[in-house]
């Protein structure tokens, strides 16, 4: 048969002139965002009780202890038809002690580049466990601090997108107001000791610069090929202090910090439904200033993410920076950390069923043997809360099962079950089930 010709013209038929005379019918006007901007869904949150850690150190033990009860909420989202306009908001109350949370955020993309966008959010956490004493031979009384942040940022974000990478390079710019309250040991405020600053006020700066070239190939958990990077710098800046406190530990919390990390993923062929993958990634941060205390980053655990389905974020884990399978999480912190991850990944199964009438189905299995390392350290200033000397880097080794699953016919869902073997210091295998790939 003759070829096809190498470009075929696609040539739509004449319209007859009745139709083609004919005016439009309808009312022109100019377009407006508004209509499908609206809100569309109301979606529901929860937030787990807040526990402090456990502090240990001068010879004191002060265990963990919940200190915050759990919140409940809403949250919607918006964005226009032809994507010009973006915005999502959240809220949620603590079902006891009168306290709330929330949030919300807008994106601007009219002009195509930059993407222009603030946002203002309140926040409660945990500061931490303290010590206090009465008098010189008092018992020690053991304190709580918990911390309201509220903080106010814009950020303008330029894209590089490229047939198969994509850049982009984001600048923002806010201000944090913190202000803390003491708790005693029965978690009620307590008059009985106050904190020397209880009210802060901070400028944060931050530049952001990610490349990626990563990308998937059919019937592939993950990615299989490419490169993806991320470099992040930011200066925090305690505002308002007195001159006394400027540079004191525990008093001027101004730091700066740096983190990167870099991942590879190269497709290796094999047997299997689809092709094996060798995919190695390492992060790295580091701080300085009088901020950067034993806490600032931490290292160990599984990383996951949160499940979707019912919105609660009942399951499934966080994202980590500094990941360390086969240890609990924040086993090591610090102003200096890093983590180093190389999975091997394995296709084993393309089960493609469903179980029965339940809304749940089985796509694929794949199976990870995977090593870990990592530290954090530092500083070591002789003072409470930054004495910190480096230890020995923490190694592990394991394997996943991770399942594709699709629930209630439009969640998918990546269900990931290990097992790490601690190399140094653990102790004994530690199990744990995740939702999403580990990176």
């Amino acid at each position: 048969p003759e070829p096809v010709p190498a470009r075929m013209p696609i040539l739509a038929p004449p319209r007859p002139a009745a139709v083609q005379e004919a005016p439009s019918p309808g009312e022109v006007r100019s377009y407006s965002a508004l209509p499908t901007l609206l809100p569309t869904y109301w979606e529901p949150l929860y937030r787990e009780p807040v526990r402090t850690a456990t502090v240990r150190g001068g010879g004191h033990t002060i265990p963990g202890r919940q200190v915050m009860s759990g919140a409940v909420g809403l949250q919607s989202s918006g964005r226009d038809l032809v994507g010009r306009h973006a915005w999502n908001a959240f809220a949620r109350v603590f079902t006891s002690g009168n306290r709330a949370e929330g949030g919300g955020s807008y994106a601007f993309a009219g002009l195509g580049n930059p993407l222009l966008s603030v946002g203002a959010s309140q926040f409660w956490d945990d500061d931490g466990a303290r010590l206090g004493q009465k008098q010189k031979d008092a018992p020690l009384d053991t304190l709580f601090v918990l911390e309201r942040s509220r903080d106010l940022a814009a950020s303008v974000t330029f894209l590089r997108p490229r047939w198969r990478s994509g850049a982009s390079l984001s600048l923002s710019a806010g201000l944090s107001w913190e202000s803390r309250e003491l708790l005693g040991e029965d978690v009620r405020p307590t008059t009985e000791y106050r904190l020397t600053s209880p009210q802060s006020r901070f400028s944060d700066l931050r530049a952001t610069l990610a490349w990626s070239s990563a990308r998937s190939h059919a019937f592939q958990v993950g990615a299989a090929r490419g490169l993806s990077t991320f470099v992040r710098g930011r200066v925090r800046s305690h505002l308002a202090l007195p001159d006394s406190s400027v540079g004191a530990p525990g008093r001027d919390r101004s730091v700066d910090d740096l983190l990167a990390q870099a991942r590879l993923f190269q497709s290796l062929g094999g047997p299997g439904f689809a092709s094996h993958v060798l995919a190695l990634r390492a992060s790295v941060g580091t701080a300085r200033g009088p901020g950067a205390d034993a806490g600032h980053f931490e290292a160990g655990g599984a990383a996951g993410s949160s499940e979707s389905v019912s919105g609660l974020s009942l399951f499934g884990g966080s994202p980590l920076f500094f990941p360390i399978r086969g240890y609990p999480s924040a086993v090591r912190s610090g102003r200096r950390a890093w983590s180093a991850s190389a999975e091997y990944r394995i296709p084993l199964a393309l089960v493609n069923r469903g179980l029965g009438a339940w809304p749940v189905h089985l796509d694929r299995v794949t199976g990870t043997l995977f090593a870990d390392a990592g530290n954090a350290w530092g500083p070591e200033l002789g003072i409470q809360g930054f004495q910190n000397p480096r230890r020995a880097a923490l190694a592990s080794v394991g394997a996943e099962l991770t399942g594709t699953v699709l629930a209630l016919w439009s969640a998918p869902l990546q269900l990931r079950g290990g097992v790490g073997f601690p190399l140094v210091e653990g102790g004994g295998p530690l199990t744990y089930v995740r939702l999403g790939l580990s990176f």
